[in-house]
């Protein structure tokens, strides 16, 4: 018996080192949970520079469980409240070149308004490739998650999820690709509300070069009408589907921990 608890103990360890081993890839996290309440601009290298818009630090934290995947359930949220800007608020993080995953947690309490999420190469969104989550007209007016790829004052989109309803957290998981590895990005993908801790085996993409081969900017930007509210939290930016996707390494050890010791006292018994 004791060997047999020991056997299991050392699985399941091996087990959760192999999945926090893919948070090697995770390149960029934000749950705004260390940020000051209040103003965004300044804070974690956060750049605002819409003026009709307000970006808040404030208590709360949003969650998403479905199937396997949880995220979220920390201490703060962002706050997004204002009118329609075409001026987005962006972060920097490490320059990549290779497929990139990103994924976010939202939620809307306002009408006729979009989100959108992106990577670029700077602060704008004229080259960049991301998810839009709001209320689209085209698709017969419901809310729904598109895949967008801009190239300068051009773009084109690919519905791929929905609908989704107002006064509920979603969770939005994006890959932005490229078919020639040493070429510029021209492939993005979006899943609404993921299950699996395993990447699905295909996407569904939207295609279009958008004219830069590396990027190393999370944007975003909110509007479409002349007042919308939304509520952002757990920012995620990596090179693998796990690392956007998998519990955070802390949560893993305490699981371990929890384990262990369910196993120590089962050997004493």
């Amino acid at each position: 018996m004791k060997n047999q608890c020991t056997h299991l103990f050392v699985a399941a360890l091996a087990g959760l080192f192999a999945i926090a081993s893919a948070h090697g890839a995770l390149i960029y996290e934000q749950n705004f949970n260390t940020l000051d309440d209040g103003n965004l601009n300044g804070q974690a290298g956060f750049t605002v520079a819409s003026t009709n818009q307000t970006y808040t630090v404030a208590s709360g934290g949003l969650s998403y469980a479905g199937g396997d995947v949880s995220h979220g359930g920390s201490g703060k949220q962002l706050n997004i409240v204002g009118g329609n800007s075409e001026i987005p608020t962006y972060v920097n993080f490490t320059e990549q070149t290779g497929d990139l995953y990103f994924s976010f947690l939202f939620r809307s309490t306002g009408t006729g308004t979009f989100l959108w999420v992106a990577a670029s190469d700077d602060g704008d969104f004229n080259n960049s490739g991301g998810a839009i989550a709001g209320w689209l007209p085209a698709d017969g007016g419901r809310n729904a998650v598109l895949g967008r790829l801009r190239d300068g004052s051009d773009q084109t989109n690919s519905l791929t999820a929905g609908p989704w309803d107002h006064d509920e957290t979603y969770m939005v998981v994006g890959r932005l690709s490229k078919s020639d590895p040493v070429g510029n990005y021209n492939q993005f993908s979006v899943l609404l509300n993921p299950t699996s801790l395993t990447e699905p085996a295909t996407w569904t993409d939207v295609t279009r070069d958008i004219g830069v081969s590396a990027v190393d900017t999370l944007v975003f930007r909110v509007g479409g009408s002349t007042s919308f509210a939304y509520s952002v939290d757990d920012f995620r930016v990596g090179t693998t589907y796990d690392a956007v996707v998998i519990p955070e390494p802390g949560t893993l050890l305490l699981l371990g921990i929890a384990l262990g010791a369910m196993l120590l006292f089962r050997r004493r018994k």
